[in-house]
């Protein structure tokens, strides 16, 4: 099967996000996410539908260095709803978020 076009990819992911009536936030932050990983891909010559998991954790790594919990999890579900699109197994599905502040919590805890 050839590779499609990274444009044509996104136009179709767009479209789909767009079926679905995301937030404006949300959609901008898929698409940020989307928009990086389809770079990173052309720039390698990689297919985004056929990365391996070594691979996709990597990407993740670059997309979400020095990012909060948060911003792991909604990178990795905007890959998830990708991976859904084109139809493939989740290679991102592996790649571990770090951990909300836990220290932040307990004395949040301790406080009252």
């Amino acid at each position: 099967m050839p590779v499609e076009a990274p444009s044509t990819l996104l136009k179709r992911l767009l479209a789909a996000a767009g079926e679905r009536q995301l937030a404006p936030t949300t959609l901008a932050a898929y698409r940020r996410a989307w928009t990086q990983l389809l770079a990173h891909c052309a720039v390698e010559n990689l297919d985004p539908a056929s990365l391996s998991r070594d691979k996709a954790a990597e990407l993740h790594q670059q997309l979400t260095r020095k990012r909060s919990a948060s911003h792991h999890l909604q990178v990795k579900v905007a890959l998830s709803f990708l991976n859904r699109l084109l139809d493939q197994s989740n290679p991102f599905s592996d790649c571990l978020a770090p951990r909300f502040r836990a220290e932040a919590t307990e004395m949040q805890f301790l406080v009252y």
